[in-house]
């Protein structure tokens, strides 16, 4: 009992999760998914000698904002195209829930550490490394 009031008081709840508020909002953030994180991928193209390159950086903060930068390069073209996306973000459990700045609709992602290692992040089925 002790250790959830000082989790209470502490601003965290018992999943670890920290409680920030703002703007007159509260949103539940998991201090593991604070930074920036990387996942680079090679997805086979329409030939056997051709693929796409895509490269994805996702930066989450303690204040509840996060960004998505996604750069794809279709190798025979060789031209790199680069997404970024601003973002909302709130963790509860191992769900993660994002919206995009211009939209009002949620994304769900599930995410977790499926290592020992808190420098290897799984955000629904993709693999991404903590940039240091």
């Amino acid at each position: 009992m002790v250790v959830l009031a000082l989790l209470v008081l502490g601003g965290c709840d018992p999943t670890g999760n920290v409680q920030v508020s703002g703007y007159g909002d509260t949103h539940d953030t998991d201090p593991q998914l604070v930074g920036s994180w990387r996942n680079q991928h090679l997805i086979p193209g329409a030939t056997a000698a051709d693929y796409t390159r895509i490269i994805t950086v996702w930066v989450f903060d303690t204040t509840a904002t996060c960004s998505r930068d996604t750069k794809s390069l279709l190798f025979s073209e060789g031209i790199e195209r680069d997404q970024f996306r601003r973002c909302t973000w709130v963790a509860d459990g191992r769900i993660l829930s994002l919206t995009y700045e211009g939209y009002t609709d949620t994304v769900n992602y599930t995410y977790g550490f499926p290592t020992q290692h808190p420098d290897t992040l799984d955000i629904g089925g993709y693999l991404f490394s903590h940039v240091h």
